[in-house]
């Protein structure tokens, strides 16, 4: 079994599964204290219900694309299987052909493009209401990491959920404080990240979006760069 395709998926997993447990402990720590349970409960139900769906449809994927190279479709064969057709796919192919299924249609790639131009500006919320309300960069990172990797529709809720609880708290404690000038108040809950940086990931995060669809089978390689490119300066903004 080559090194590779061992390599790859627990490079994901283990950064999924890493993510998961940050934005548990960040849940826990920003969250769980400071809301009521008809926001905590809720949200808590709603996102692990939302990430066990989609992850059921993902293993569901896994198990009838690793089949047609001669794998038992098992959840651990991503791991184990060791058939000379599966050793000589490309590596990564299996995540890449999981994005590619959701854009090779008109459907699907309505509903894909939908999913991006909401993750787009999701994510440049998150950066700057995330640094205003006090939210860590770690735990940006983490949920951002767990959304792309795990369920947007698991890890946005929670960070939206996180931030609003951090926002009502720094409410609170501005109304207590209104005595400080007004420019004491700016530096205290000015954007940990200045809008101008933000302005380019973004661009180039819709720029790639819009180009998935026009490269899916017509220009593999600039397929996989413009889905690569679309991540990684989403993410970039949470590391400066």
């Amino acid at each position: 079994m080559s090194s590779a395709s061992v390599l790859l998926p627990c490079l994901y997993f283990g950064s999924l599964g890493t993510a998961a447990l940050t934005v548990a402990h960040s849940s826990a720590r920003f969250l769980a204290p400071r809301s009521t349970t008809t926001l905590f409960i809720p949200t808590l139900a709603y996102c692990g219900a939302a990430f066990a769906v989609t992850w059921s449809l993902i293993f569901a994927f896994f198990g009838d694309f690793l089949r047609q190279f001669g794998c038992d479709g098992s959840r651990l064969s991503l791991f184990t299987c060791a058939t000379p057709a599966w050793l000589g796919a490309p590596a990564g192919d299996t995540f890449v052909e999981a994005y590619r299924q959701v854009s090779n249609s008109p459907g699907g790639w309505v509903w894909s493009s939908s999913l991006l131009m909401f993750v787009v500006p999701a994510c440049v919320w998150l950066h700057v209401e995330g640094g205003r309300a006090g939210l860590p960069r770690p735990q940006q990172l983490a949920h951002l990491v767990l959304g792309f990797l795990g369920a947007i529709s698991a890890s946005f809720p929670l960070a939206f959920a996180v931030v609003h609880c951090l926002q009502r708290e720094q409410q609170q404690q501005q109304q207590a404080t209104d005595a400080l000038p007004v420019e004491q108040h700016r530096r205290a809950f000015s954007p940990a990240v200045k809008l101008r940086w933000l302005g380019a990931p973004a661009v180039a995060a819709v720029l790639s979006a819009m180009a998935l669809p026009y490269t899916v089978y017509r220009r593999p390689g600039w397929y996989i760069a413009a889905l690569s490119l679309l991540h990684v300066v989403l993410l970039l903004p949470a590391l400066w």
